[in-house]
């Protein structure tokens, strides 16, 4: 039985498609596992968290350490061009996923994509100040403590797969971008994550702020100098058709 080229391509590419979803569901269940490490560790071994204060952090060794490993590896990957195990949404960035349009694209055009993502991205700006305020209230008037601070982070660093893999607010009510693949604020996502942390100072949650912002920056300068990367209209690799993630519900419409 004769089975064409683009058949066979198809199905390649699905089974692809579907070991990205499975290493993303892993990476959900493993940052559950380090999120039940910080609050075992919070409740059954307190000591652990004298990492936490000021340049404790060379002065002895603590699980947390591992966990403060991990967390830099993940923002490390975010910079690497070569990280293939990452959504295109955050690979995008660079000029090796580049695909250009089969149409040109005018430049007002482009302009005009720009501006709006701009604004969007203002809006989820101005909403996490808020938040980051309201964390920094609750934080100075005792009821949140140190320990607390590191806790709420590792809840939003599961939460933040739970927004890849399930329902993102900002997707839905703010940005409202058709997925992952055309998010504009994807590489954001650590600087949300450490936002409590960097509330607790000192060399472990300060080190993982600052990472998260030279990753947030490099990002934003790549939307200044190259947003042809970052829109569907003008990059082809973001299309529906030529989807390599298929973590969304239009997955199973675009292959047959």
């Amino acid at each position: 039985m004769h089975i064409n080229q683009e058949t066979k391509t198809q199905k390649a590419a699905g089974a692809k498609d579907y070991s990205m979803q499975q290493l993303y569901e892993f990476r959900l269940y493993f940052r559950l596992l380090v999120a039940l490490s910080c609050f075992l560790l919070y409740f059954f071994k307190a000591e652990s968290f004298h990492v936490l204060s000021g340049w404790a952090f060379f002065r002895r060794f603590s699980w947390l350490h591992v966990i403060w490993a991990v967390w830099m590896a993940n923002m490390l990957a975010q910079l690497l061009p070569g990280s293939s195990n990452l959504l295109l949404g955050s690979r995008k960035q660079f000029d090796r996923y580049h695909q250009p349009a089969a149409q040109s694209i005018s430049s007002d055009f482009l302009a005009g994509l720009t501006q709006h993502s701009r604004q969007t991205r203002l809006k989820v700006a101005g909403i996490w100040i808020l938040l980051t305020g309201l964390i920094a209230g609750l934080r100075f008037t005792g009821i949140i403590s140190t320990g607390g601070l590191l806790l709420l982070t590792a809840v939003f660093y599961v939460v933040d797969l739970v927004c890849i893999l399930f329902w993102c607010p900002f997707r839905t009510l703010v940005m409202k971008n058709r997925c992952c693949t055309t998010c504009m604020i994807f590489n954001w996502d650590h600087m949300m994550i450490f936002t409590p942390a960097v509330l607790i100072g000192g060399f472990f949650a300060v080190s993982l702020f600052t990472m998260s912002l030279v990753v947030l920056i490099f990002w934003e300068i790549r939307i200044a100098v190259y947003p042809q990367r970052f829109f569907d209209q003008t990059n082809k690799a973001l299309t529906c058709e030529s989807c390599t993630d298929r973590l969304c519900d239009k997955a199973d419409e675009t292959v047959t």
